[in-house]
């Protein structure tokens, strides 16, 4: 077994763990949702029985049936808005509604309107008592988000650094087959030798690497049935390393295996 193929069996692990970690934040956040449902619906609970009040960690959703509708449409809602600058808690309710004018008897209308001035003295006179109560809830959760964020943050981490060794360790082995026989790929690819030329070739090799190691020659073949190579002098053998691991392990040919020190 390669140092990738190591590589990528930690990586594989540390991807369970980071869908174990997302799946643990979720579960806090419905817990804190239906916290805050319970906590926020008591100041509406006599507030109309028309109106179907939805309730999410922040918001409060105002829904009524429209006689022209196939749906309950929104009339009005209420959002805690947070302190983004301090410690996130929320500071006020912002009541948001849209505006319209009636045309004759539209009860409809002028049912939202008498609602909407319930709901704004409910927000004028308990704004303070739902702001406390979101705010309860959500320093009960604090610990909980703190600690699975923490961990999201170290497998994401631990994620990234396999990612580097082992993109680095396919550079490496894509540097050695490049230098000892070349590459034959499955399929044509587009590769750029210089800034001004490209081609869809089938394989490649690198000769006449410079003693900087920065430029070498690239001998190519457009099909693998032609016998014909044609060369591309003085590349740059960082760039053409790097095109040539984006295809990496889908080779044609079998390369060397890079086995682990006994």
């Amino acid at each position: 077994m390669t140092r990738i193929q190591i590589l990528q069996d930690a990586r594989a692990e540390w991807v369970e763990k980071n869908i174990a970690a997302k799946e643990t934040t979720s579960e806090i956040y419905k817990r804190e949702q239906n916290a805050t449902k319970d906590a926020l619906l008591p100041f509406f609970e006599d507030f109309s029985e028309e109106v179907e009040i939805e309730v999410t960690r922040g918001s409060v959703y105002f829904k009524m049936q429209h006689p022209e509708r196939q749906y309950a449409k929104e009339i009005f809602s209420l959002y805690l808005r947070e302190d983004w600058s301090g410690d996130k808690s929320f500071q006020s309710v912002d009541l948001s509604y849209y505006t319209t004018s009636t045309s004759g008897d539209d009860l409809w209308e002028l049912n939202r309107l008498f609602l909407l001035g319930k709901v704004a003295g409910i927000v004028r006179w308990k704004q303070n008592e739902i702001i406390d109560a979101a705010n309860k809830v959500k320093l009960a959760f604090k610990e909980e988000y703190k600690v699975a964020f923490q961990i999201q943050s170290m497998v994401t981490i631990a994620i990234e650094e396999i990612d580097k060794r082992i993109k680095h360790l396919t550079k490496e082995r894509v540097l050695f087959d490049l230098q000892n026989g070349g590459v034959e790929f499955t399929k044509k690819v587009g590769i750029d030798f210089k800034y001004n030329y490209s081609g869809n070739i089938q394989s490649l090799k690198l000769t006449n690497i410079s003693k900087s190691r920065k430029t070498a020659d690239v001998v190519f073949k457009y099909n693998e049935d032609d016998e014909r190579t044609f060369t591309e002098n003085n590349c740059n053998v960082e760039k053409i390393v790097d095109q040539v691991a984006h295809y990496f392990p889908n080779f044609a040919k079998d390369t060397k295996e890079e086995l682990l020190p006994s």
